[in-house]
């Protein structure tokens, strides 16, 4: 697989650079109503163009929950970070704001760059803190909440201080990737994959992987965008036909729509899902599960299928020499979480004195719906994803039974043919003469036919007979006794146990042969079992064949 990004190795060496700053960015934090408001309506200035984090405190309390002065280091130069606290200043900040479009009591909330989230508020999200506890993922989820909008926003101004530097990854952890600098400057850099994907760093980058881009010396965040792949060289193996992998990114009442790689995406219908059946991909799907799909069409319009899906050709890397960025999804859903254990939290803020008016009153019923609110969509979350759970396993067993009952179809239909097969000719001896052709034309590769002819062959007086008289055998069991008999296979086939008819059981006995020089030869019909049954026939001189009877395994007359 080959792309034009440049690779690490001619990169120009730089000797002296300037060092890295270090606690350049401070987290500013609201002191008065007017700050508050000059606040909100930067929020809603279409013209902003980073991400706004704002972060609140609890009542009675004088700090965050979370670590504002890390997560303003950790989003130096790409988002805003404002600690504003709870009480008449959160109140003015929420007067100036649309509706649902504030935040208090100790949550997050992060503003995309413009005002185009004023029309839909779900676009800010909302992060919850309940406690120090919950520092390190709360922290984690804000900064990478805000990197996503940077990835897709459009910034005019430049990062601050960027160079051109490379070198190799050292690990993966934290969900970032750690780089040891070696092409353009020295010492280590951090690579962080929400600037790229919408992915974790052990699908984007792997140890030793050698990586190049735009290094930020104040922060020491190492920007590899440019050693993204074009989605057409990505995508090259992708094939109509082509089982692949692809991550659910979006759903509605008719369509579901799977990311194939960043930014592609191929649609799937309600009768793509289940064969026969026509189901809401909402019922049958999950938002951000990675499932096998069959390609139906591709590129200008990606078309997809979950029917008859096989194992799945490993998917696209998004940077050049990197993982795959889709893994298959475990087969077996394995232990699951324990889900009834009550995760209230523990560390509900008590008021510091308490309220003097009925306005205090209310703001602290208010603090308090906050938090109870927080936690009702952290059971939420986890409801949600034991549902994703259960959709999935749904769906794998409606896939695996319409697998069995389209098994079921084919073998019945198969049974009808068969039965009606052997109900074709009047006459026995034509019926099983087309029986022998028909077996003889499916159990043969057409590259064997010119080999394996079937033998010219005829009916001995009592095989007919003899076979009536003899039961507890399947008919098409015989009928491809007879046709590894009539090309010659079945003195390669141990468990025909073919060999000469013998007068009598005696290993000293003589074979048995006719005044016309034809030899009889015996043929398993069955083995390890009482009575086994066994197919007699002449070899004539001038090679032909006939049939001559159907014995139990102690019979040896001809």
């Amino acid at each position: 697989m080959s792309s034009t990004t440049t690779p690490a190795a001619a990169l120009p060496r730089v000797d002296s650079l300037p060092a890295a700053g270090k606690g350049e960015a401070v987290a500013r934090t609201l002191t008065s109503v007017d700050e508050a408001t000059a606040l909100a309506h930067h929020a809603l200035a279409a013209t902003r163009e980073h991400p706004l984090v704002c972060i609140t405190t609890a009542t009675g309390h004088a700090a965050p929950f979370v670590d504002a002065q890390q997560i303003t280091d950790d989003l130096n130069g790409l988002a805003e970070v404002v600690i504003m606290p709870t009480g008449k200043i959160a109140w003015a900040f929420h007067d100036a704001l649309p509706p649902g479009g504030d935040v208090y009591g100790g949550a997050t909330r992060i503003y995309p760059p413009g005002s185009d989230w004023t029309h839909d508020t779900r676009r800010a999200p909302l992060c919850y803190a309940y406690g120090e506890t919950d520092r390190a993922r709360a922290g984690s989820q804000i900064v990478r909440a805000a990197l996503a909008m940077v990835r897709t926003s459009t910034p005019t101004a430049p990062p601050a201080r960027p160079i051109v530097a490379g070198g190799h990854v050292l690990g993966v952890a934290g969900g970032r990737a750690l780089v040891d600098i070696s092409l353009g400057s020295s010492g280590q850099a951090t690579i962080w994959p929400e600037l790229i994907a919408d992915i974790d760093a052990d699908h984007l980058l792997t140890a030793h992987m050698p990586v190049w881009g735009a290094l930020d010396l104040a922060s020491r965040r190492l920007d590899v965008t440019g050693m993204s792949l074009d989605p057409q060289v990505a995508l090259a193996d992708y094939q109509p036909g082509a089982t692949v992998l692809a991550r659910v990114a979006l759903l509605d009442d008719q369509e579901a729509h799977l990311e194939l790689w960043p930014g592609t995406h191929a649609t799937i219908t309600r009768s793509d899902i289940l064969p026969g059946q026509h189901i809401d991909p909402r019922e049958a799907l999950s938002l951000h599960e990675v499932l096998p799909i069959r390609l139906t069409s591709t590129a200008p319009t990606w078309r997809a299928t979950l029917h008859d899906t096989d194992a799945p050709i490993p998917a696209a890397p998004i940077l050049e020499g990197g993982p795959a960025w889709l893994e298959p999804p475990a087969t077996d859903p394995g232990e699951q979480p324990d889900q009834s254990t009550d995760h209230a939290p523990d560390n509900h803020p008590e008021p510091a004195t308490a309220p003097t008016s009925d306005a205090d009153a209310l703001r602290l019923e208010r603090d308090e719906l906050a938090h109870l609110l927080a936690h009702t969509n952290e059971q939420l979350d986890r409801e949600q994803a034991t549902t994703t759970r259960l959709r999935t396993e749904l769906r794998q067993a409606r896939e695996r039974e319409a697998r069995l009952r389209s098994t079921s179809d084919k073998a019945t239909e198969a049974l009808r043919v068969l039965e009606a097969d052997q109900t074709l000719f009047l006459s026995p001896h034509e019926q099983l003469r087309f029986e022998v052709q028909v077996a003889w034309a499916r159990r043969t590769e057409p590259g064997e036919k010119a080999d394996l002819p079937l033998k010219s062959w005829r009916l001995g007086p009592d095989f007919l007979s003899t076979w009536d008289a003899v039961h507890g055998i399947d008919r098409a069991k015989v009928i491809d006794v007879l046709v590894d008999i009539l090309t010659g296979r079945a003195a390669t086939i141990p468990a025909r146990q073919m060999h000469q008819l013998r007068s009598s059981i005696g290993g000293n006995s003589a074979p048995v042969v006719r005044d016309d020089g034809a030899t009889c030869w015996r043929v398993a019909l069955q083995t390890k079992t009482p009575s086994a049954r066994r197919c007699h026939f002449w070899s004539l001189r001038d090679g032909s064949i006939e049939l001559s009877s159907i014995r139990l395994h102690d019979d040896l007359r001809p």
